[in-house]
């Protein structure tokens, strides 16, 4: 999903929106998938391990990985 919205340019704007659905407070340098993790886990969210998800995800979309080789990637 991510990979699609950054493909299509409308990644900051998605985050943004879900980060108002959630109530998820946005840091200016904040990577967007700490966001999206937090999305899914709920506020109660484990900060080690959304850091440890999100940086991962985030290495592997600047280095352009497509979704179906995370699994390698990563």
């Amino acid at each position: 999903m991510a990979y699609d919205w950054n493909e299509a340019d409308k990644l900051d704007a998605r985050i943004r929106h879900v980060a108002n659905l959630r109530g998820i407070p946005i840091r200016a340098n904040a990577n967007p998938f700490s966001v999206l993790i937090k999305a899914l886990l709920g506020q109660s969210a484990d900060r080690k391990t959304v850091s440890r998800w999100s940086v991962q995800l985030k290495k592997a979309m600047d280095d352009d990985v497509a979704p179906k080789d995370l699994n390698t990637h990563i």
